[in-house]
């Protein structure tokens, strides 16, 4: 399982990076994972599969947040707010 925060590759699903927002197991012991995707603005959908960490910069990562609804950047600030900061840093380390 990727860590929560990951940004992931869910090319049957999304044409964007998804977010692992949470782990858990069905009523059967299977592990799955609660991902968040562009096209439902950051709503959820389930998976069982092994997905790839999305090779993406920071600057990719905000715009997938960017397409999310507010609700998700105030549900999420565990995930969201790592990422702000990163993007700030990366920003003013700019000439």
């Amino acid at each position: 399982m990727h860590p929560i925060g990951s940004f992931l590759i869910d090319p049957e699903r999304s044409d964007f990076p998804v977010i692992c927002v949470e782990h858990f197991t069905n009523n059967v012991n299977v592990p799955r994972m609660l991902l968040s995707k562009v096209e439902f603005r950051g709503d959820y959908y389930t998976s069982t599969q092994t997905l790839v960490r999305a090779d993406i910069d920071i600057s990719t990562k905000m715009a997938v947040l960017g397409k999310f609804g507010h609700w998700f950047l105030k549900i999420h600030r565990d995930i969201v707010v790592p990422i702000m900061v990163e993007f700030a840093l990366t920003v003013l380390d700019k000439p």
